[in-house]
């Protein structure tokens, strides 16, 4: 161990003179050598990935920094009116850009146009974009340039609206109920790429788990081969 870390400083004084001896030197300096490598490569990729860490991590990083966020907003939906409703009711400034469709604003965002660094849509909706996204665009950085963060902002579900007086909605609903019992609403969800299904392929494309940590276990195979090495010796 003394040879392997001299010999790695420039400070080496001694030197083995059997080739059993060369061949225990030749492993704990292999040793080494590999574990000096590991670590610097591990250093540079911690540091890369603390600095693509999203600056934005929810609705109140966009209120509390007014203006300093430029959004990507569709134009005449709930979200324009959304917007207006906090600039009016709780003061918020809003730097907002808006597009005709909301693809395009997620793609804004997406590839920030204009300096655009976050839009905000419905949850199905997000997921559906970035799976149909993953599946289409070829390099990491076009299938993961925009990332989900935070919480859902309202979670609310969606429904039909009856008039009060119609008896439409009974059909409706045993409608829907047959669909579930059918497995033709999980084939829905399966086919536009949303819920859990979807989820797991988000993650597993574009992995927002930044650890990058060193365990004994990342290092099973170069101790086998060290101590094959040294044993033969």
């Amino acid at each position: 161990v003394y040879w392997s870390v001299s010999a790695l400083t420039c400070t080496l004084d001694k030197a083995p003179r059997t080739w059993g001896g060369k061949m225990v030197m030749l492993a704990h300096g292999w040793f080494f050598l590999i574990i000096i490598a590991s670590y610097t490569a591990n250093l540079a990729s911690d540091l890369t990935a603390t600095g693509l860490a999203p600056t934005i991590t929810g609705w109140n990083d966009v209120t509390s920094q007014g203006k300093g966020v430029k959004l990507a907003v569709p134009r005449g939906l709930a979200h324009e009116a959304f917007l207006a409703f906090e600039t009016k009711h709780h003061g918020f400034q809003f730097d907002a850009d808006f597009y005709d469709r909301w693809e395009q604003a997620m793609d804004a965002a997406a590839l920030g146009t204009n300096g655009a660094a976050a839009t905000f849509h419905d949850y199905a909706i997000v997921q559906y974009y970035l799976a149909d996204t993953l599946q289409k665009r070829p390099t990491f950085d076009e299938r993961c340039g925009l990332m989900q963060v935070g919480s859902t902002f309202a979670p609310v579900g969606y429904g039909f609206a009856f008039p009060l007086d119609s008896a439409a909605f009974i059909a409706f609903s045993q409608s829907i109920i047959k669909f579930k019992e059918e497995g033709e609403i999980a084939k829905l969800v399966h086919k536009y790429g949303v819920g859990a299904k979807a989820e797991a392929a988000i993650a597993a494309l574009c992995p927002l788990n930044t650890s990058t940590r060193l365990y004994f276990r990342d290092f099973h195979g170069l101790s086998i081969m060290t101590g094959v090495i040294a044993g033969a010796a």
